[in-house]
Parts: C-alpha cells; sequence; structure tokens
C-alpha cells in the first residue's frame, strides 16, 4: 500500500513539474517583444487637393513568443519631445496605420507647427498587455510641410480636458475659423475623457453642454478615444464631434 501511495505521488509531482513548466513557456515574453515600427517615407510635403489620399502608412510587428490580446497605441510628437504630450492614436489590435493627408495636417498643426513650414516630429508605438506589461518601439522621425487650406489660426478657441493630450491645464488644442462667421473646426485626436471649450486657453469663457447644446460653463463633454472633427457654432451655442 505505502509503495502504491508513493508511486501516485511521484506521479502527481511529476504531472505537476511540466505542467507548471508549459504554463511558463506559454506566459514567458520573447526578448524580441517589443514593436518594430517602420514608416513609408521619411519625408512628406502635403497638399489640400490631396485631402483624402493616404500620406503616410506606420506598420509594426511584435513577437511576444505566444498569442495576446495586446493593444497598440501610435504616439506623435515633436522631434526630441519626451512624449508626455504626445498626440496618441490608438490601433487597438491592428499592426498597420494608414493616415490620410487631411489627418496628418491636422496633426501637424495640432502639435502648434506653421503651416509651409517643415515640420520635425518623431513617431514610436506603444504596446500594451494590461497596465503591467508594457512595450514601446524605437522612435522613427518624419519631416512633414502641413498646409493651411482654409483654416485661420489665429483663432482664440481651443479644446481643453482629461480626453486631450495636453489635460486640463493644456494647452488647449486648437479651433480653426471656417467660411462660416463664428463658426469653428478642430481636428484632434483623443482618449476616452471629458472636453470643454474654452477661450484664450483660460476658463474666463468656456463652454460645455450636451445634446449637441452649449452653455457657457456648461457640463463637461464625454467622448471615447478616437480621431475626430469636431465643430462649434459661437452664435447658435452648438456643437457636433464626428469620428
Amino acid at each position: 500500500m505505502k509503495n502504491i501511495f508513493n508511486k501516485i505521488l511521484i506521479i502527481t509531482l511529476f504531472s505537476l513539474f511540466f505542467s507548471c513548466e508549459k504554463i511558463d513557456e506559454k506566459t514567458m515574453i520573447s526578448p524580441n517583444a517589443a514593436p518594430v515600427m517602420s514608416l513609408s517615407a521619411k519625408s512628406v510635403v502635403l497638399n489640400k487637393d490631396d485631402a483624402a489620399k493616404d500620406a503616410l502608412i506606420i506598420t509594426w510587428l511584435s513577437d511576444f513568443g505566444f498569442n495576446t490580446a495586446a493593444i497598440n497605441t501610435i504616439l506623435v510628437d515633436k522631434k526630441g519631445g519626451d512624449f508626455k504630450k504626445a498626440i496618441p492614436i490608438s490601433t487597438g489590435k491592428e499592426l498597420k496605420k494608414t493616415i490620410t493627408t487631411a489627418e496628418l495636417n491636422a496633426i501637424i498643426l495640432g502639435l502648434g507647427f506653421a503651416p509651409g513650414v517643415p515640420a520635425e516630429i518623431d513617431i514610436k508605438v506603444i504596446t500594451a498587455m494590461g497596465a503591467a506589461t508594457i512595450l514601446s518601439s524605437s522612435i522613427s522621425s518624419l519631416t512633414a510641410t502641413a498646409y493651411l487650406d482654409k483654416l485661420d489660426l489665429t483663432s482664440t478657441w481651443g479644446l481643453v480636458g482629461s480626453a486631450t493630450p495636453n489635460g486640463w491645464d493644456g494647452p488647449d488644442l486648437p479651433f480653426y475659423k471656417t467660411e462660416v462667421a463664428n463658426s469653428y473646426v478642430a481636428y484632434v485626436s483623443l482618449k476616452e475623457g471629458e472636453v470643454k471649450i474654452r477661450q484664450n486657453n483660460n476658463w474666463a469663457v468656456n463652454y460645455g453642454g450636451s445634446n449637441g447644446i452649449l452653455k457657457e460653463g456648461g457640463d463637461n463633454l464625454a467622448v471615447k478615444e478616437g480621431t475626430y472633427k469636431i465643430t462649434f457654432s459661437q452664435t447658435a451655442l452648438t456643437y457636433k464631434i464626428e469620428k
């Protein structure tokens, strides 16, 4: 009886050992797991006539050594920046992002660069498996020249909030004048959170609200993560958020 018990114990321990070994093999992150990114171009000059055409394709590969539902985010910052105020572009599980001319133009202007002047920007990819494991690619640089089109950069209005790259302290993401008097538009990449519209980067005049209607000092506007066109009418006190 004692021999049978010993044999059962040995078999059990043997099975547990190899079971744990298999689990460890499955969950051990590959030393080459960090995403390897490439850009389709190193320099682009944007033209408003090509607004709907592809301007830049960003691709990357990650080898974790096992299947995982990793979430990817592209970060775009001024060259030499620390990415703390970078513009984020979420791609979910996708390993490729095609950016149109209009989208890239909005990103460059959103970083504060003037149109018609070559802007040097840094790009990297962040891959996250939960909050504990976040891996970053090497930084790739791009020189891009934006166009002004019919936007007026002298607008005093901006978008501020927890959903913006710069948070509630700003500087705000700019709204631009349109052909309609007192009507403004912003092209922004946001994370999930809240935003408000305010003037001159301070709280003296600010708008919030709901269901497309604005009110001075109104409630924060809740948004999901994504890239948006936001229109705002100062006269009608209305807003529209389009993905």
